[in-house]
């Protein structure tokens, strides 16, 4: 008998060269007719042993009964069918089977038997269970990361989901933003081409920088994406990492270095200008350049005790357009004596509503409607007021404000030093008739009994004892601070043996009550026996230095503490590539103390794999002096 099967559209394969299909002619009357070895190797038989076998022998009744004799009389009908079912086979155990029955045609087209094909499906059902299971982990892990998470269309670039994560980072609700076009979340929409192009490129991009808009503002953020069929449409799913605390962090860096190097410049300059006319100029210039003021001006009168007046030092970008702010320029803005009792640096955001006269006219004329005073004291008097102009108050004015004060300090120096040699130079040419008059205590004791044989009237002026002929060592013994006693005792034995450290500070008691700053500069003279037989000394007052030093160490502690204590790492390395320094934070962040690193070779705290890189770029650094260089 000739069997042969009419095709039928969309029905399932009825034969393969694959052996691990199962299958089997079944004739009109429910038996075999044939089984493939596969079938037969199921069941645990030969496939000679199914011939002429019913079906029912095989399945048994309940399965005969209840699925394949109603699926038998469908394709004898003519009608093809597919069913999926589990089974226990003898020789697999249960198993999840894709049956199919085809119907098999004679020449006539009369349906004379069923093919049957039956093959174990049970590993792709596995599979399927598996790909499930790992889309509702990505779900599950989706929803649940701490991180702002965003999945948007490549083609439409509309916004398909949001974590909660990105709700409470943006602020909004999910309904603000399902649907929405990606762009219009990025502060600058060009930002979110230039990223899409690189993911599309690549198939994905990492820690691209930008801003992207909040309910209440704007965040810089870190992106990272890849991209991803959902249902054969391309998307992309981006990660966002918020910055903008550690952003925030190196601005504040930035403009501290900012002001550090200013200050750093006004004591240069304090250190080494002998004339206050051109430290001032070079300061006011520094000034105005650091905060882009057009306009700066200062009046320096040649008398602290008389009345500030305009001393011609100015700082101009353009003088010849701001001739009117010159020739208006009389008096300060602040009046003469606000400084004086303040003593800080003054912030007047706007002009015109404190301030009527015809320079501020002029000013807001040029559209500079803020300015900012700087007192410069010295020996407690106001000696310069700095005035600089601009568009509008500073960012960050308290910072400048501050920065200013410290600047102010450094270039009082000059002004300290200039009084001095002042009083230096008048002494030496007028010692013998004005000596008395000058503001420090110059004396002369003779050893061993240490009296005093000479001693200025100025020491009244400056203690408020009148000379005495009592021994010199007794006076001070008696008005020292107890916690200089045994120092300065210290000291003069020392001085009456040669020693070479001639200077000592330490406080005494005025006849006031009061303490003051003082410090002794002593010469022994040796008589021609080799003994010391005289001690000369100068005693100076240095309260105001001795104050101005503690604000200096205190501005320098408070840069030293922002530099360690900042949330960045930094480190110093010498042109060997050694750690030279490392503030304490990159330090502890790294795992290790300030001393384990200093001194060491700074490429062996790199990963081995960037070693090279880094070398490479560190010395391209030393090469090229001045060049900020970058790289990750």
């Amino acid at each position: 008998m000739t069997f042969t099967s009419k095709p039928q559209p969309g029905t399932p394969k009825t034969g393969t060269s694959d052996d691990t299909l199962m299958t089997a002619t079944v004739t009109l009357d429910y038996c075999f007719q044939e089984v493939n070895p596969e079938f037969a190797k199921a069941c645990l038989r030969k496939p000679h042993h199914f011939q002429n076998v019913p079906v029912v022998n095989i399945f048994g009744k309940l399965m005969f009964d209840g699925l394949a004799r109603p699926a038998l009389d469908s394709c004898f009908a003519g009608t093809p069918l597919q069913i999926e079912q589990w089974k226990d086979l003898p020789a697999r155990g249960v198993c999840h089977l894709e049956i199919s029955l085809t119907p098999i045609y004679n020449d006539a087209q009369n349906v004379i038997a069923a093919h049957l094909c039956m093959e174990d499906v049970t590993s792709r059902s596995d599979a399927s269970g598996a790909l499930h299971q790992a889309q509702a982990k990505f779900r599950s892990l989706f929803d649940g990361s701490p991180e702002p998470m965003l999945v948007s269309r490549l083609e439409d670039a509309s916004v398909q989901a949001v974590n909660q994560a990105y709700l409470d980072c943006m602020g909004i609700k999910l309904e603000e933003i399902i649907g929405r076009d990606a762009p219009e979340l990025y502060c600058n929409a060009a930002d979110r081409e230039v990223f899409v192009a690189l993911v599309k490129e690549h198939g994905n991009c990492s820690e691209f920088e930008t801003r992207m808009k909040t309910k209440d503002g704007a965040m810089h953020v870190v992106l990272s994406a890849s991209v991803f069929d959902v249902n054969d449409d391309p998307c992309m799913v981006t990660v966002i990492r918020d910055i903008t605390t550690a952003r925030e962090a190196e601005l504040s860096l930035q403009r501290s270095s900012l002001w550090l190097a200013l200050l750093q410049q006004v004591t240069a300059i304090a250190n080494q200008e002998d004339s206050t006319t051109d430290a001032l100029q070079q300061c006011l210039a520094a000034f105005c350049s650091t905060l882009n003021s057009p306009v700066g001006h200062v009046f320096a009168p040649d008398n602290p005790e008389t009345s500030l007046g305009s001393e011609g030092i100015w700082c101009l970008q353009d003088g010849h357009s701001y001739k009117d702010v010159m020739e208006s320029t009389r008096t300060p803005l602040g009046g003469d004596n606000q400084q004086s009792q303040t003593g800080l640096p003054l912030l007047i955001p706007d002009l015109g509503l404190v301030h009527t006269d015809d320079r501020t006219k002029a000013l807001l004329a040029h559209d500079l409607k803020t300015a900012i005073e700087v007192p410069v004291f010295a020996g407690g008097n106001l000696v310069a007021l700095m005035e600089l102009f601009l568009a509008e108050p500073p960012a960050f004015s308290s910072e400048v404000l501050d920065m200013f004060a410290q600047a102010a300090v450094q270039l009082s120096q000059v002004f300290e030093r200039q009084l001095a040699q002042q009083k230096i130079d008048e002494g030496q040419r007028k010692f013998q008739a004005l000596v008395q008059e000058l503001d420090v205590i110059i004396w002369e004791m003779k050893l061993p009994g240490q009296e005093v044989s000479f001693i200025s009237g100025s020491a009244e002026n400056v203690l408020g004892h009148p000379p005495s002929n009592q021994p010199l060592a007794a006076l001070w013994r008696d008005h020292i601070h107890p916690d200089h006693l045994e120092g300065y005792l210290g000291f003069y034995k020392d001085q009456v043996n040669g020693a070479k450290n001639n200077e000592y500070s330490y406080r005494f008691k005025t006849v006031s009550g009061t303490y003051k700053w003082l410090t002794d500069t002593v010469r022994a003279v040796i008589d021609q026996q080799g003994e010391t037989s005289l001690l000369r000394g100068v005693t100076y007052d240095v309260t105001e230095q001795m104050h101005t030093r503690r604000a200096l160490q205190h501005s320098e502690h408070r840069f030293e503490s922002l530099y360690n204590d900042t949330p960045t790492i930094f480190f110093s390395l010498d042109a060997r590539g050694e750690v030279l320094a490392v503030n304490k934070f990159g330090a502890n962040y790294l795992g290790y103390q300030v001393a384990d690193l200093t001194g060491r070779d700074f490429l062996s705290i790199i990963y081995e794999d960037d070693r090279e890189d880094t070398g490479n770029r560190i010395k391209e650094c030393l090469e090229n002096p001045g060049q900020v260089y970058r790289w990750q």
